[in-house]
């Protein structure tokens, strides 16, 4: 570690104290017995810090975010959000399902992106459980709202459990139609402190066998590839920046795409370790496990440091390459490649998945 950084300080909840769209929005902060708490706004049900002691004991704030709710309102819009009804792209914003196509709001050029304007990340979830260290809150995406077929009533549920362990966990159910769903966090990490830098220095490794070509729109253009012998062969840690794609030599800063896991044992039914990032200077390591078949790496390339959208806390500016998004989620696109794995929720059933953050100190 290079110096000794201050210890960061929890957030304010008058702060984000206010309405949006004339429905109440607040903070809620939950702590763990090893040193662990998180902050959650309910606007987004969005993760927007992470205190964690590091190998000397100072706590580090290692999750990005925003000082207050005017901050997150004025933000990057995914910033720490759960993402639903569907995370990342649905191409053409439309797609097939008993008989006919639906169409979504288009938010990314022509395609739709994290659930259109109707996605999670712009409602207001309602807490319905609450203790020392888990939250639950709750939203019923409304067909009318967002153009997906029927309405969903979404849970999730953030807990601090053992050692420093995140526990997100999602109950996505199906009330009058057949429909589809994929569901993810969206956190920022940087786990030298959210005012330390850039994480280009990070090590990450992924488990994962294969990956997502993807096209000129980030779209998945229907293959899964081998990650041997590719810049995609995660499996082995290594600095961020020692990657060919961290340049912009093949148009990307960063990364910006998806892992998957297309034939996964017989014996593995439930978590599977997907991933662990380190810290370049904290000593903190985070391992990602996970139900999901796919994980998204995003790197943060398009945050730029203007002003307020990137006015992150302690008045400290993000740009590129600020934080690290690792997302656990189902195949982009998925609706529209019958060859991926399928994310129909048939009307009254239930799907339920589990995301797990482990921040320990790196050996």
């Amino acid at each position: 570690m290079h110096g000794t950084p201050m210890t960061a300080h929890a957030l304010d909840t008058d702060a984000f104290v206010g309405e949006v769209d004339g429905v109440p929005v607040g903070l809620v902060t939950i702590t763990g017995g090893a040193g662990l708490s998180l902050s959650i706004c309910t606007y987004g049900a969005r993760w927007l810090q992470a205190l964690v002691p590091d190998a000397e004991g100072v706590v580090r704030d290692v999750v990005l975010g925003y000082d207050s709710l005017q901050g997150v309102r004025d933000g990057v819009p995914s910033m720490g959000a759960f993402i639903g009804r569907y995370a990342c792209r649905i191409g053409g914003a439309a797609f097939p399902l008993s008989g006919r196509s639906w169409r979504l709001s288009a938010n990314d050029g022509a395609n739709c992106l994290h659930g259109g304007a109707g996605g999670s990340r712009h409602q207001v979830f309602q807490v319905v459980d609450q203790g020392t260290d888990f939250v639950t809150m709750a939203h019923r995406f409304r067909s009318a709202v967002d153009g997906f077929p029927g309405d969903l009533l979404l849970h999730v549920t953030y807990a601090i459990e053992g050692d420093n362990k995140v526990c997100i966990r999602y109950r996505a159910e199906a009330l009058d139609r057949d429909t589809v769903g994929s569901f993810t966090s969206h956190a920022f990490f940087n786990l030298d402190g959210c005012s330390s830098g850039t994480v280009q220095a990070h090590a990450l490794q992924v488990n994962a066998p294969a990956w997502l070509p993807l096209d000129k729109d980030k779209l998945p253009t229907g293959s899964v590839l081998p990650v041997g012998d590719t810049p995609f062969d995660l499996r082995t840690s290594a600095a961020l920046d020692s990657h060919s794609v961290w340049d912009g030599s093949q148009g990307q800063f960063g990364f910006d795409h998806a892992w998957v896991w297309p034939d996964p044992p017989a014996e593995i039914t439930g978590l599977r370790l997907q991933a662990t990032l380190v810290g370049a200077q904290s000593g903190i390591a985070m391992d990602v496990w996970s139900t999901s078949p796919c994980l998204v790496v995003y790197t943060g390339g398009a945050l730029d440091g203007t002003l307020p959208k990137h006015a992150g806390k302690a008045g400290r500016a993000m740009g590129r390459y600020a934080g690290i998004c690792l997302e656990p989620q189902a195949y982009p696109d998925a609706p529209n490649h019958p060859s991926f794995p399928s994310t129909l929720i048939p009307k009254g059933t239930v799907h339920s998945g589990e995301i797990q953050y482990h921040f320990r100190i790196a050996t």
